[in-house]
């Protein structure tokens, strides 16, 4: 017998069936998170299967045995969730089929036939290496899914190319400090004003009164964050620079820049802050702000679920627990639900009060600050508190922007005060909210410009964030960009590449 056959006698068939949920969830989100934050559930799902595996070959004397039994527990506890999703909605006879009192009945069944088969059969030799084989072939397809983004597209540099620059005729020192403040969702005035019922000109005119432009009737070019940004760091469209028919390569597009070819070609250091969203996770920038500060073993193990964690939780059988926390007093539910929120509160909170740090950093430098506060799920009071329950999100929202503000205003302040060279600053949203996505509301945003030295002769009220850079580039670096039309282009998730054009949408403002 070869080792190969004597390998694949070996039941390790209970492993691959755990390891595979993880991975296609991986597979199916690897465009919105790091490869990094699946590693604490793959360790708590082998530990999981082993110490199952090892109680039942205890108590039955029977590797092989131990292997099927195991192997049929996992493929029922993770596909639970999937099965009561897909039934939830499922009338039959004026009954939901998709109820735990019902699957719950349905998945004993099914465990109680497993088992009964797997003691009188499980100890064949053909089905070990029959139930290895479809483990493996499980694994293929995640595998080279993840891989291949991993290696393919979050690692290679932009396609777009950078122009090649005259040397700079004055000691880089002497550049301005740029600051792009990205307040996600962050809407306009007038969306604001109708949907919210809040008055956000007290904001507005404390930016004007520092000698901010204020963009008052402004659209994004995108309604996602990779679109939006990937189009204003690129100084053109996406639909100009990004040829895919897929969004396997926008995260690339967003981290490697136009922008930032440019910059860094002439001195410039970028500075970032980890989001927890891997579009906007530059991690190397020259200087990197985290939360979990780097250390691999606090990103691997942070305190607490992460969104992505719970939402693999939420797939499994671990949902009967969620759902029937309120009865049994676990505290599952805040384990599950709260700490994601949480993580959320406390990263962005970091960032907020690490702002100002940045500021003696060595010139010139470029500031990238994505700031979650007024991105759904709202969970800042209006005073910067933890506020996780925000049942109304229209309160909800009025309060994030408010603390939001306040934050964005004493950042300003502190820039202006302890800049020894004029610096620029833009504070954009890159969409409109979560409660408008569905229509054109959603491209309505808050577009305000500091450009010092006469850099704001050339702006005007309807100006979208493609045109930012082109502005900037030509005014303080002597280029020659001219402007885009401005154009606005709706697409709904997921379809984020099936663009619908906007008209103008101007009705609340005055252009």
């Amino acid at each position: 017998m070869s080792s190969i056959q004597r390998i694949s006698r070996i039941p390790f068939h209970p492993i691959l069936f755990g390891l595979y949920p993880v991975l296609k969830f991986l597979d199916h989100n690897v465009k919105e998170v790091e490869l990094i934050v699946s590693v604490r559930m793959l360790i708590g799902v082998l530990l999981g299967v082993s110490v199952l595996f090892l109680f039942f070959r205890v108590l039955l004397r029977d590797w092989e045995r131990s292997a099927v039994m195991v192997s049929i527990m996992t493929l029922l506890f993770f596909s639970y969730g999937h099965v009561y999703s897909a039934l939830k909605h499922v009338n039959v006879l004026g009954e939901i089929v998709g109820r735990h009192r019902y699957l719950i009945i349905v998945y004993l069944i099914l465990l109680a036939v497993g088992w009964l088969w797997a003691i009188r059969k499980g100890r064949k030799t053909d089905i070990t290496v029959g139930m290895n084989v479809i483990g493996f072939a499980l694994l293929i397809v995640p595998m080279f899914h993840v891989v291949s983004y991993e290696l393919i597209f979050r690692r290679v540099p932009s396609s777009v190319a950078p122009p090649v620059l005259e040397q700079p005729q004055k000691d880089p020192s002497f550049y301005p400090d740029v600051y792009y403040i990205i307040p996600d969702a962050y809407t306009r005035q007038d969306t604001l004003l109708e949907f919210y019922e809040y008055d956000n000109t007290p904001f507005l005119e404390a930016l004007e009164d520092r000698g901010f432009y204020v963009a008052r009737c402004s659209q994004s070019n995108y309604a996602w964050t990779q679109l939006s940004l990937g189009s204003s760091l690129n100084m053109n469209y996406i639909q100009e620079i990004y040829h895919r028919q897929d969004r396997n390569g926008l995260t690339s597009v967003v981290r490697n820049s136009l922008v930032r070819q440019i910059l860094e070609s002439i001195g410039y250091k970028f500075v970032a802050f980890d989001t927890a969203y891997t579009g906007t996770q530059w991690h190397d920038a020259a200087y990197y702000y985290s939360v979990e500060e780097k250390s691999l073993l606090a990103s691997v193990f942070p305190n607490g679920l992460r969104e992505y964690e719970a939402l693999f939780f939420r797939t499994t059988m671990g949902l009967i627990f969620l759902d029937v926390d309120t009865i049994f007093q676990m505290r599952l539910h805040e384990a599950i639900t709260e700490s994601p929120k949480r993580d959320r509160y406390e990263r962005t909170k970091y960032i907020l009060d690490m702002m100002d740090s940045v500021i003696t950093l060595p010139s010139p430098k470029f500031v990238f600050v994505h700031i979650l506060s007024t991105h759904y799920p709202y969970v800042f009071g209006k005073d910067g508190e933890y506020q996780p329950d925000q049942k109304d999100p229209i309160s909800g929202y009025r309060d994030v922007v408010e603390y939001t503000n306040s934050r964005i205003l004493d950042f300003v302040d502190a820039i202006l005060a302890r800049s020894s060279i004029p610096p620029i600053i833009l504070i954009q949203g890159d969409h409109g909210t979560e409660e408008t996505q569905r229509d054109f509301r959603r491209m309505n945003i808050l577009n305000a410009y500091y450009l010092p030295d006469g850099g704001s002769d050339d702006l005007y009220a309807t100006i979208t964030p493609v045109n930012t850079f082109r502005i900037i580039m030509d005014t303080y670096f002597s280029q020659d960009y001219g402007l885009l039309p401005d154009v606005s282009y709706l697409s709904l998730w997921p379809n984020l590449l099936k663009f619908e054009e906007v008209p103008d949408n101007w009705s609340g403002c005055t252009p």
